[in-house]
């Protein structure tokens, strides 16, 4: 798909609504986080699931910090989904309810995830008339989108009751995509091309941020070693009475430990094993 879709499920149906590894479709989780153990219950559900999935929250009201905690945990899960190594998560009101409280509720859930070290979370918030439960409605609308300039690289959300429902819609899809590219091959062909290279390109923003931080705390250390900081004692300390010693002492030291149990004895002769016993 050259457009991201969410497909959204009740907890009960999750198990028997499992997608294709279709590249860019996603499965939701709707929760009602205001109901007593949901959060607790899906979060059991994702970690037997196996597979990758999203948290799709009701949000009448805005969530309270526990809730908000509790959330934080999912995205710490290794099978919790993530677009661009960035946790995703939708938040939805509905037709009666106004999106204020799904607004509010994401602020205060980005910065929750910011300061545990989580940075740029996708939070979706869905108005009632963005979420499609109607096959008919949802293929009408992505003929329609795919008519225009912004044809590409968008996010879709459809609330599937079963699995005929999302296997239909899913197909109508791929059907009205496929009407694209058989009217325009070569315009579909270039889509997909600059959608991988936006991926490579954010792989390697990410691999600059995670260098550039590095770097950075080398930089610290080397300021804490040039100051008169106790670590900077500590050092000299351990240069002055090991580093010094001459290589065949150092070789004595780790047979001795060996001998008293201390060190494994594989150790010595590979770097791949566990140094010291427990």
């Amino acid at each position: 798909m050259i457009n991201r879709v969410f497909f959204i499920t009740a907890p009960e149906a999750v198990n028997n609504t499992a997608i294709s590894s279709e590249e860019n479709v996603y499965e939701c989780v709707a929760v009602n986080p205001l109901t007593e153990g949901a959060l607790q219950r899906t979060y059991r559900l994702i970690e037997n699931s196996n597979r990758p999935l999203v948290l799709a929250l009701e949000c009448r009201s805005i969530l309270t910090a526990d809730a908000i905690r509790y959330l934080a945990a999912f995205c710490f899960m290794p099978f919790y989904q993530r677009i661009y190594d960035r946790p995703v998560i939708v938040l939805s009101g509905d037709q009666e309810i106004s999106l204020e409280p799904a607004r509010a509720s994401a602020l205060n859930i980005r910065h929750y995830l910011e300061e545990a070290g989580l940075k740029a979370p996708i939070i979706h918030c869905l108005p009632h008339g963005q979420m499609f439960r109607s096959v008919g409605g949802l293929s009408a609308y992505y003929s329609d989108l795919l008519k225009t300039d912004n044809f590409y690289d968008n996010d879709l959300f459809f609330y599937a009751a079963d699995l005929a429902s999302l296997q239909s819609a899913l197909a109508a899809l791929q059907q009205v995509e496929n009407a694209m590219e058989q009217h325009s091959p070569r315009l579909l062909d270039l889509v997909r091309i600059h959608l991988r290279q936006k991926e490579q390109l954010d792989t390697l923003e990410r691999k600059k941020f995670r260098m550039e931080a590095e770097l950075a705390n080398q930089q610290q250390y080397l300021q804490i070693l040039r100051s008169g900081h106790q670590a900077k004692e500590i050092q000299d300390y351990y240069t002055r009475e090991y580093e010094s010693l001459p290589l065949w002492f150092k070789r004595i030291g780790h047979i001795v430990k060996v001998l008293t149990g201390k060190r494994t004895f594989r150790s010595l002769f590979r770097s791949d094993v566990k140094k010291y016993k427990d």
